[in-house]
């Protein structure tokens, strides 16, 4: 029996029989030093109202007010509703010990009480009551936590949401007032251009990509700063994909030209081909990768673009014949910034891949880069169709 560490804690024995009283407090003395008695339920509930007891030891017969009614007002109550009782019954019919169950009675012990099974009884039960109160409290103590952990995580998610919209209109106002100067040089730049010999023009030349490179530079760190906090308004609709490479190769004939290159793609099956997404991201896109594409091609070389329909998904195939990447750039082509050491990573295309995965991923789309076994580098990219 291992009462013997339950001994302050607290049993009410309620009962109209001042022998059995007695049988029972000598029975648990020598465990429970905390006993008291009531000869009637009126006056147990009355001590219940002062005082909390862990368990309490209720006789079924008894004059006024019977074990059930005092049962029944015990568990009505706040306070006293899960203290543990256990009845005292003569009457071992299954009717009588069911009717006490539902009640909310949680043990019986029929008279004359073996002590031993008494003890045993008793035991159980004020472990039982123990446990479930001790794990109530650690509940309580948890729901705390968790209550303050979540203030906490919904105070610190609205300083991310000031901080992402300090960031956000910070790259916004350092990308607009780039324009200004930018502009200036541009123009100052064409001027110059008119004046100069074929050495000095030279001069301007590199003058006027630099400034390319920083506007293109500002207007993707912005665009890239937009789509990350969902600032970005996208317009998906489905539109042919055709006109968007012709816009795109139109827009880049001077650079085309200048290496002889080629771009390569059928037309009668791109002109079969819609996309649904947003036109002005997925041209901003192609003009990237397609810019990449000529840099590092060759003299005359070509451009292949071709797209297949594979299940409810639509690929965009594009390959170039310039080096490739090596195995180490392929690792971490997509990340921001990521790719210093690719092979192709020169002249400001270190956002070109990052932004494009944005792009794709906004969408619902996805894009993979990889070396082509007859050389080049080839980009997918996979729009969902539905």
């Amino acid at each position: 029996v291992r009462l013997m560490d339950l001994k302050e804690k607290s049993v009410l024995i309620v009962d109209d029989t001042p022998e059995t009283i007695r049988l029972l407090g000598d029975t648990l003395q020598p465990y429970i030093k905390n006993i008291s008695y009531a000869l009637n339920g009126e006056k147990a509930l009355q001590m219940l109202a002062k005082q909390n007891y862990d368990l309490i030891l209720l006789d079924i017969v008894m004059p006024n007010m019977d074990g059930y009614e005092v049962c029944k007002r015990i568990r009505e109550q706040n306070e006293t509703q899960h203290i543990p009782i256990i009845f005292l019954t003569a009457n071992t019919e299954q009717t009588d010990i069911v009717k006490g169950f539902k009640l909310g009675a949680q043990d019986y012990v029929t008279k004359p009480f073996n002590p031993d099974e008494l003890i045993s009884r008793v035991n159980t039960q004020i472990d039982l009551y123990l446990s479930k109160k001790s794990l109530a409290e650690m509940n309580e103590i948890l729901e705390q936590k968790v209550d303050l952990r979540t203030q906490e995580l919904q105070e610190a998610y609205v300083q991310l949401n000031h901080l992402d919209k300090a960031k956000s209109d910070f790259i916004n106002i350092i990308s607009h007032e780039l324009r200004t100067p930018l502009n200036g040089i541009f123009g100052f730049s064409e001027i110059l251009s008119m004046q100069l010999d074929e050495k000095q023009l030279n001069y301007v030349n590199n003058i006027k990509i630099s400034a390319q490179r920083l506007l293109n530079l500002s207007e993707a760190a912005l665009l890239i700063t937009e789509l990350n906090s969902k600032n970005y308004k996208l317009h998906l609709i489905e539109f042919p994909f055709l006109p968007i490479i012709d816009s795109i190769s139109n827009k880049m004939s001077d650079k085309l030209e200048a290496k002889a290159i080629n771009i390569q793609f059928d037309k009668t099956k791109l002109n079969n081909i819609n996309i649904q997404c947003d036109h002005d991201l997925v041209s901003k896109m192609f003009e990237a990768i397609l810019s990449n594409a000529i840099k590092f091609s060759p003299e005359s070389g070509t451009i292949d673009i071709d797209a297949k329909q594979l299940d409810n998904k639509l690929i965009i195939s594009i390959r170039d014949q310039g080096p490739g990447f090596d195995e180490e750039s392929l690792q971490r082509l997509f990340a921001l910034f990521g790719q210093s050491n690719a092979i192709h990573h020169q002249a400001g295309f270190g956002l070109g891949l990052a932004t494009s995965k944005i792009i794709m991923e906004s969408f619902g789309g996805n894009i993979y880069a990889n070396n082509h076994p007859d050389g080049g580098a080839i980009i997918q990219l996979e729009f969902n169709q539905t």
